[in-house]
């Protein structure tokens, strides 16, 4: 949450390793355990006001458990695919 999504073109190493398929998602850098202990929620929520990122949720858990920091992008840096178009958030609901 308050990254960046991509569309994503295949490489030729793509094609070899994985017959031309990528991954969705993220790996985690920091643990849910650990966003939940190691962060504040408001200064997470102000992070992503100034953003200009919208949201809504039940619960300041649900926050803090997705926070843009904890995870980091690894499709890129295996070879298989490319980022081609950037796209930015403008708004999550988690519930």
């Amino acid at each position: 949450m308050g990254t960046c999504s991509y569309v994503l073109t295949g490489t030729q190493q793509g094609m070899e390793e994985t017959y031309g398929t990528t991954f969705y998602g993220t790996g985690r850098a920091l643990s849910r355990a650990k966003s939940l202990r190691n962060l504040d929620y408001t200064e997470v929520l102000s992070a992503l006001e100034e953003k200009g990122i919208s949201i809504r949720v039940a619960s300041p858990k649900l926050v803090m458990e997705e926070v843009a920091h904890a995870s980091y992008v690894i499709c890129h840096l295996a070879g298989i695919s490319r980022k081609a178009i950037k796209l930015r958030l403008i708004a999550v609901i988690k519930g």
